[in-house]
């Protein structure tokens, strides 16, 4: 069941990002949902150091590294995570979003997290195990803002990178997602991984993911914030006699940036 719900929104998500690739006539939309599954090869190294483990009578497995088997909806679910969701940043910010729309954007990713994950780990689907920090029905609760970063970080990457390359160079917009991802958790998630593999009490372990949320709420407030004032910069300020912006000119500029 939970396999069949993750290839359903696997493919609600795919089928948009095929739509906008025809739309936008760009490899971008696919290259980014390319992207997102070639992600899911960090899962077994992520799992080890976070104490995750997928029972092996999931179907699967879609591959396996670190000793760990990967059920076949790792790489489905990292495909519309964290390549949908990289494009849909990279697309507001190409928009000259504001800070307030990127960061519910964040949190919806968030919540996306949360509403997956809950259901499948409070009936033991899968396990968090080793008696982690903030756990609600078996989901320990300082993964939500890392996995929340990487989307962010995956666009930021694409928006940023995307004008500096042309031609075949175009095709690494799908390392954006994996990316993202790596350095959601190589910036954020050290000190709980650390707490949790070197044998520290539970008092230990409480402070490091209060320190992991932190240094996450940190990253991506930083991404949110060199995202907008990027976009921001991207649009041009064309002034009329008077001194004010002609809406023509606004919506000129603006239709530019959207554009690949």
């Amino acid at each position: 069941m939970f396999t069949l719900v993750i290839a359903a929104a696997f493919a609600g998500l795919a089928a948009w990002l095929l739509a906008e690739a025809i739309r936008r006539r760009s490899a971008i939309p696919l290259l980014a949902l390319a992207g997102g599954v070639i992600t899911c090869v960090q899962e077994p190294m992520l799992d080890v150091l976070g104490h995750v483990y997928f029972p092996a009578n999931l179907p699967g497995p879609s591959f396996t590294a670190f000793g760990r088997p990967m059920p076949y909806f790792i790489p489905l679910a990292y495909g519309f995570y964290a390549g949908a969701g990289s494009y849909a940043v990279y697309r507001l910010l190409a928009a000259g979003t504001s800070r307030r729309r990127l960061l519910a954007l964040a949190l919806c990713v968030e919540l996306v997290d949360v509403v997956f994950e809950l259901p499948w780990t409070a009936q033991d689907i899968y396990a968090y195990y080793s008696a982690q920090p903030l756990e609600v029905l078996g989901f320990p609760l300082w993964w939500v803002p890392l996995n929340g970063n990487a989307p962010l970080i995956g666009g930021l990457v694409l928006y940023l990178g995307l004008p500096r390359v042309a031609g075949a160079w175009r095709a690494l917009a799908a390392a954006a997602p994996p990316v993202g991802w790596g350095i959601s958790y190589g910036s954020s998630a050290w000190p709980i991984f650390v707490a949790m593999n070197s044998g520290a009490p539970a008092g230990v372990r409480w402070l490091a993911a209060f320190a992991t949320i932190g240094l996450a709420a940190l990253v991506g407030w930083a991404v949110i914030g060199i995202g907008t004032r990027s976009a921001r910069q991207s649009l041009p300020a064309v002034a009329s006699p008077a001194g004010e912006r002609s809406a023509a000119a606004v919506a000129a500029a603006t239709t530019a940036a959207v554009a690949d």
